[in-house]
């Protein structure tokens, strides 16, 4: 049953998302069409330029009294911490690097060290690990990869946003290209592997959807060159975890999260895009649920790892307070509407694989 609670709270949120107030859309506000602009394009980028989700690093002081629980290699050290001046929007998206710590400690005997991100937008994210940050192709000025024709207001910051979701889409195609190799490497069903390469194709259209809505809002842009990942491990346990952390909590948050951003726009041609790319997502979320159970028949290891990958999830998604629903979706919105896939799916789902095991 808790694959259903998903599609439920989606259409929950289609139904009563709480949105902010819509403007009218440029076609019916305007009979003669929006007014031109010129379409913001970046410049092209260095062959170096090879952009990721936002993320960093910081060291603060070991605390005082010995933190119960402790990071494993330091335990003076918190697995968390409270980002200093100028990281505080971070979110909970911390984790404890003992590699930087054992490093710094060389100079500071107290450091202690973490790293930090911001999740990037879209659906399954392209990296080498689930603790490493996802990868995006640099943009370049293209317009090959905007479909269709809309016609809308030009508007900067809904530009922006878009092509940002773009960008994690397009990436995304390369995740499920490499979800295809792992998949191999374990010896998994045709079945299975048809739906894979199908949630790529997925991929491929929300991409050219959404560029072709940044488009419209007024940025013309596409993908440079995607860098290539190696992948560091195959076994049934990692790619478990990986499969609960960015399919089916990543793309069920993905899918609830697009969903509102579709109730809450007023153009009938965003809506439709952004409710078939909701289903898709949701569709990729249930992929994701079957790969699950087909690993637990692999590898009797498995279930002891998404439960202890639970426990983790359920520490870095600690309760948030979010401002109301909105086509653009602020980062405390995105961090409730993750909170909600955990609590409502997530963790019953992982129960319930362990109760048919």
């Amino acid at each position: 049953m808790f694959l259903f609670r998903l599609r439920e709270a989606c259409l929950v949120a289609l139904i009563a998302p709480g949105c902010a107030p819509v403007a009218e859309s440029a076609e019916s506000a305007s009979p003669s069409g929006p007014t031109s602009a010129e379409p913001e394009t970046p410049g092209p980028p260095t062959p170096y330029d090879v952009p990721s989700c936002p993320s960093g690093h910081f060291c603060v002081d070991a605390p005082k009294e010995k933190p119960d629980p402790g990071a494993p290699e330091f335990p003076e050290c918190a697995t968390t911490a409270t980002p200093p001046t100028g990281l505080e929007d971070v979110g909970p998206w911390i984790s404890f690097d003992p590699g930087l710590t054992k490093t710094t400690r060389a100079t500071d005997a107290d450091a202690c060290c973490y790293e930090w991100f911001r999740p990037c937008p879209g659906g399954r994210p392209y990296r080498e690990t689930a603790e490493s940050s996802p990868q995006l192709a640099p943009r370049v000025p293209r317009t090959d990869w905007a479909s269709g024709a809309l016609r809308l207001a030009p508007d900067a910051e809904k530009a922006a946003w878009w092509a940002d979701q773009a960008a994690a889409e397009h990436a995304s195609v390369a995740a499920f290209s490499r979800l295809t190799l792992q998949l191999l490497a374990l010896g998994a069903p045709p079945e299975l592997l048809e739906l894979v390469q199908v949630a790529g194709m997925d991929e491929i259209r929300h991409a050219r959807d959404l560029w072709a809505l940044a488009a419209a809002y007024g940025r013309t842009e596409g993908p440079g060159r995607l860098p290539l990942l190696t992948i560091v491990e195959v076994s049934p346990v990692v790619l478990a975890i990986e499969t609960l952390r960015d399919g089916c909590l990543g793309e069920g948050a993905a899918a609830l999260m697009i969903s509102e951003s579709a109730a809450c726009v007023a153009d009938p041609s965003v809506k439709a895009i952004l409710e078939a790319i909701a289903e898709d997502e949701l569709n990729h979320a249930r992929l994701s649920w079957a790969i699950l159970r087909w690993l637990v028949d692999v590898d009797s290891e498995v279930l002891s790892a998404l439960n202890e990958e639970c426990e983790r999830m359920a520490r870095e998604l600690p309760p948030v307070l979010a401002p109301p629903a909105a086509e653009i979706m602020p980062l405390e919105r995105q961090q409730l509407l993750k909170r909600r896939v955990f609590e409502a799916i997530v963790r019953p789902g992982v129960g319930a694989l362990v109760g048919e095991a």
